[in-house]
């Protein structure tokens, strides 16, 4: 008899076993009884923290809880994107200011325009623009992105296009611009790239000859002004070491229109000394020339007073 018991228990368990979990509830307690039994840790635990885990997964949430906490989510987005967008405003501000107070050429207007794409011949990296001679687009306007970068002139232009040469393609050439030593970007951990607003009054403008490389960069030494009389040689070797990576380069060419003087070209990317005693500087500008989806072409009010000192704009282009 007990035998039988036995299996019809057996046969109870393996059908228990199978069935629903819905269907074998009514065992759950002696389930629990015997985990006490064998783990009495694990059974605090589960009757302390597993209840409250339940009920927060199966709880239904509330549908007009659940709309407001994704529009919070979205507001907090927007919210995030306005400061960022503030922040780049004011440092765009603060960079026409200063460009402002170091240029007071003001008969300029900016036309924003899309980059369409680089030009077919491999050997140049010009870039095509959405905008051409009927909104005042021509050979020699000046290019920059942010308000106060260079990215190139114009070579040439039709009603609807034009094309930009940038100063990082070897057929630019060269060109001149100053290092303003009290200029510098602030640390790399600053996403904007602000920069130290100090009057360049405060430091040395020392001109700079630049060449590009094909490689994104320019190139060039630094021209130091003759030694001054009551200047030691130590206030040289003092002069010449102030000019480090960091630091601001800006147009200042006479080949270009007046109102691009004091743009800015790039920061000094690396400074090292030559065998002649000069300083030697690679120049980056702020942002990959031949990435941009966008610049902002300068239209002069007046072509006759925007003209360049001397010099021919826009020459020297392939077509």
């Amino acid at each position: 008899m007990s035998s039988r018991r036995a299996l019809t228990a057996l046969c109870l368990l393996v059908v228990l076993s199978l069935a629903a979990p819905r269907l074998a509830v009514w065992v759950d307690p002696m389930a629990r009884l015997a985990e006490t039994l064998v783990a009495p840790s694990q059974s605090v635990i589960r009757a302390v923290f597993l209840p409250r885990a339940e009920r927060l997964i199966d709880t239904d949430p509330n549908p007009a809880v659940a709309g407001l906490e994704a529009q919070t989510q979205q507001l907090r987005t927007l919210l995030r994107r306005s400061e960022q967008r503030v922040r780049e405003l004011e440092r765009l501000i603060e960079q026409l200011q200063q460009g402002r107070l170091l240029n007071q050429f003001t008969g300029v207007n900016q036309l924003d325009a899309a980059v369409i794409g680089l030009h077919a011949n491999l050997s140049t990296s010009l870039l095509k623009v959405l905008a051409g001679t009927r909104t005042g687009v021509g050979p020699g306007s000046v290019a920059v992105f942010d308000g106060v970068n260079v990215v190139g002139r114009v070579v040439d232009s039709d009603e609807r296009l034009c094309r930009v040469l940038p100063i990082t393609d070897r057929q630019a050439g060269r060109l001149r611009g100053v290092v303003l030593t009290a200029e510098r970007l602030t640390p790399e951990s600053d996403p904007l790239g602000r920069r130290v607003r100090v009057g360049p009054a405060e430091g040395q403008r020392l001109s700079v000859i630049l060449e590009p490389n094909g490689r994104g960069v320019l190139t060039g030494s630094v021209e130091y002004p003759p030694i001054q009389a009551g200047e030691t040689l130590e206030d040289r070797a003092r002069r010449e070491q102030a000019v480090e990576p960091g630091m601001l380069v800006r147009l200042s060419d006479p080949s270009w229109p007046r109102s691009a003087q004091m743009l800015v070209l790039g920061v000094i990317e690396r400074a090292e000394r030559l065998d002649n005693d000069r300083r030697r500087v690679t120049v980056r500008p702020l942002a990959d020339l031949e990435r941009l989806s966008e610049v902002s072409l300068r239209v002069p009010v007046d072509a006759l007073a925007d003209a360049p000192e001397q010099g021919v704009p826009g020459a020297g282009a392939p077509r």
